[in-house]
């Protein structure tokens, strides 16, 4: 340990940042820990309470701290703060806004990384996490960092991703890379995605985005090159996407209107929407699904693009309106069947877009409304599968709750 310090208590050692608001730093260097630590919110040293603000440059580097838990008044993680140490576990506060250069490159046996909740923005200044094998990733606050790169230098090991529900944005090339996670949960508090923040997620087979009242804006993605040379512009070209459900209103940025699309080109088989959506955003290029239930809530569509779609449920007593004629293929007008509430098929026949399906039939859509009560509904939720037998609790897949108030909803569970 250098003489470069002021204090020492209880074996960590401390620089004064602020003698007037008696503030400090941890500091450290090469070899100078070992073991687990725990880094105080503040400390008492003759008789003065002391709060500790930040951790310095280097204070774990080529350490051999196994874990360190960072007290609730650390503010600052300094340049190559934990480079090349060997915690396994990182847990960073919300108190801390700022992470250093290299503060985390090259922890060959960082596999969890938690981001705690909270409202201030973390501001990377660097691509991080540089030579880690991160196993689990959470998320819980808006990171702030170059646009130029990733946030995270290497998620290929990364099995599971959690996103907190105060992260606002996912910016550019935010989850690039992330090649093995399989489903992704996006809460309502975001409202954001940049430019190709899904690049590279390979094994990507299903997306919910959940229910909210805040609209997401996307940009457009970039990681594939198709046969021909040119680059795929989708938000979710590189994902495999089977299973996607729509909990809000989503629209592209004007800037790339005419680039890209959010799932075009995905083998989506299903999608379910919620009622929370009132616009329904471009379905482009889904050439595996077969079917799709609108709810009464959509009244305006972007566009339905699939050959294969063989059934169309819109639940809607007033046909919703389409931003163009294209509304489906040619295909899909001559060989589907589009299915309407009790008493709508003349209001079908008669609307733009609407009107250019060869079959259009009735169909009742009261669903669970036609199960018998028995009295529970009013004293309780009750719970009910897409086949309208009555469970106890949820059930995987899709279920249809019944609240104590009368309200009914479709959730999906996986």
């Amino acid at each position: 340990m250098s003489d470069s310090y002021d204090i020492e208590v209880d074996g960590l050692y401390y620089e004064i940042t602020s003698i007037s608001d008696l503030t400090v730093e941890l500091v450290g260097g090469v070899g100078v820990y070992k073991g687990s630590i725990e880094i105080p919110s503040e400390l008492e040293y003759r008789g003065k309470k002391l709060k500790v603000t930040s951790i310095g440059d280097e204070a774990f580097f080529k350490s051999n701290v196994t874990n360190v838990t960072i007290g609730e008044n650390v503010e600052s993680i300094g340049r190559k703060a934990f480079s090349k140490s060997a915690i396994s576990k990182i847990v960073i506060p919300s108190s801390v806004i700022t992470l250093g250069e290299y503060s985390f490159d090259d922890c060959s046996q960082l596999v969890d990384v938690n981001f705690e909740d909270g409202k201030e923005v973390l501001k990377f200044y660097d691509t991080l996490f540089k030579g880690c094998p991160i196993r689990k990733l959470y998320i819980g606050r808006t990171i702030d960092y170059s646009l130029i790169d990733p946030a995270f230098a290497d998620l290929s090991n990364t099995l599971e991703i959690e996103i907190g529900p105060y992260v606002k944005t996912l910016n550019a090339l935010f989850l690039k890379g992330a090649s093995k996670i399989s489903s992704l949960r996006i809460p309502a508090s975001v409202t954001y995605l940049g430019d190709g923040a899904f690049d590279g997620c390979v094994s990507l087979k299903s997306v919910i985005f959940e229910d909210g009242t805040n609209t997401l804006v996307y940009t457009s993605g970039h990681g594939s090159v198709t046969s021909g040379g040119t680059v795929n512009y989708d938000m979710f070209c590189d994902s495999p996407l089977n299973y996607v459900y729509i909990g809000r209103n989503c629209k592209v940025s004007e800037r790339y209107r005419i680039v890209g699309s959010i799932f075009a080109h995905s083998p989506i088989t299903k999608i379910d929407i919620s009622d929370s959506v009132t616009e329904l955003v471009e379905l482009f290029g889904l050439y595996k699904l077969q079917e799709i239930n609108i709810p009464s809530s959509v009244v305006k569509i972007s566009y339905i693009g699939g050959n294969n779609l063989s059934r169309i449920v819109c639940n809607s007593a007033t046909p919703p309106v389409f931003e163009d004629d294209m509304g489906f293929s040619d295909r899909v007008y001559a060989n589907a069947t589009l299915y309407v509430p009790k008493g709508c098929v003349k209001a079908y026949e008669g609307a733009k877009v609407w009107k250019k399906f060869f079959d259009i039939k009735e169909i009742s859509l009261s669903g669970i409304n036609d199960v018998p009560n028995d009295g529970q509904e009013n004293q309780t939720n009750v719970f009910y599968d897409v086949n309208g037998v009555k469970h106890k609790n949820w059930v995987k897949g899709l279920n249809i709750i019944k609240t104590k108030n009368g309200i009914v909803k479709k959730i999906h569970v996986k």
